[in-house]
């Protein structure tokens, strides 16, 4: 969920490694993380319109977000975190709380909440391990690339073609430590598929 539970542990890169970019009330976004929230818009992506966004982190001290190709905002990334976890969830916030006592250890079993579903359209996703260039972000955001591409951690379609189960929800693919790249279908939250033909 982003939140900085103590009952999760802090990994080698000393963050929790949670994220949670979340959809506001006017349309803006944000990036919820080690407890801390970082605006990742100051323009409303919540028009009716389709937008391509894309966050940009370097590590060596900054973030850059860029809307429909043009860069949007910038600031420090000295307290964002990698992303980490068995899980990810897209369209609703994953939380999971571990009771804890005042020095952080574990009193209890967690509990996991699903919430804060999102009602709109995706037609794409993606995770690189490498930043990409102004140029490459202009270049590809329109069109559909080839999973294998170096750097290219996940990749989420979303294709109704890619869904051929109707139980499952759309194919997806990610790309192991050395390289190999898996494909598996998504895991559904209870709500029926939907595809449309109006997407960029």
């Amino acid at each position: 969920s982003g939140n900085a539970n103590l009952g999760e542990p802090i990994l080698t890169n000393g963050f929790r490694n949670k994220w949670n970019i979340e959809l506001l009330a006017n349309g803006n976004l944000k990036l919820r993380t080690e407890g801390r929230d970082f605006a990742l818009t100051n323009k409303s992506v919540s028009d009716g319109n389709w937008h391509h966004f894309s966050l940009l982190v370097k590590r060596s001290g900054g973030f850059t977000t860029f809307v429909d190709g043009a860069q949007n905002v910038s600031g420090s990334s000295q307290n964002i975190g990698g992303i980490a976890g068995a899980k990810m969830y897209l369209g609703a916030k994953y939380s999971r709380t571990i009771p804890t006592d005042a020095n952080g250890v574990a009193t209890g079993n967690p509990s996991e909440t699903i919430d804060n579903h999102f009602t709109g359209k995706l037609d794409e996703f993606r995770i690189w391990n490498s930043a990409r260039s102004f140029e490459q972000i202009k270049r590809d955001r329109f069109f559909e690339i080839d999973v294998e591409t170096q750097g290219l951690l996940l990749y989420a379609k979303f294709n109704e073609e890619d869904a051929n189960v109707a139980s499952k929800g759309p194919r997806y693919n990610t790309r192991k430590g050395d390289g190999t790249v898996l494909s598996y279908l998504a895991e559904l939250n209870g709500a029926s598929r939907k595809f449309i033909e109006d997407s960029p």
